[in-house]
């Protein structure tokens, strides 16, 4: 807050969570830079493993909740499911602005207008992954696992589409 003049305030841009996890893993496998990457190159660790792990579980929701990039807690305490739901629920409504990834260029332009920009930045995208696969490409085993293992994801993504700043 020393550095940035007048009021500040956070912002989170959410994407939905099935197409996260697609996007999270054939990031991984595509990014030499990864630590991961070879692992998944070598197939040591695939996509059902991915999936079926712990960033495939709800990690949209752990990270508004406070969990740091790397799965390291970083705030609050420890507790069920359920409280950590409520917790990033609590803690996406404190944010300024909730951006979403499927409305990218709205987004954007509600995060210029709250913190009065004079013009809306243009913005280049990063770290997409071509040729990968979407969800709805995914075999039904792993459509369905991946569905139940992103309840509280989607349930957060649904809660942030209510929000009257997203």
């Amino acid at each position: 807050a020393d550095y940035l003049p007048g009021d500040s305030g956070y912002i989170t841009m959410l994407r939905h969570p099935y197409e996260r996890v697609v996007s999270d893993y054939y990031y991984i496998y595509s990014a030499p830079q990864h630590p991961a990457h070879e692992l998944a190159k070598s197939g040591e660790l695939t996509f059902e493993d991915f999936i079926r792990g712990p960033n495939g579980h709800n990690i949209m929701t752990l990270r508004m909740y406070g969990y740091d990039i790397q799965g390291d807690k970083v705030f609050y305490h420890e507790g069920d499911e359920e409280s950590r739901y409520s917790e990033a629920v609590k803690n996406l409504h404190a944010c300024a602005v909730v951006g979403l990834n499927d409305c990218f260029e709205e987004s954007l332009i509600r995060i210029a207008a709250h913190f009065q920009w004079y013009h809306v930045p243009e913005m280049v995208r990063r770290n997409t992954t071509d040729g990968r696969p979407r969800f709805d490409d995914l075999p039904p085993a792993d459509k369905n696992f991946n569905t139940k293992n992103n309840d509280l994801y989607l349930a957060l993504n649904k809660e942030a589409k209510k929000t009257p700043h997203a």
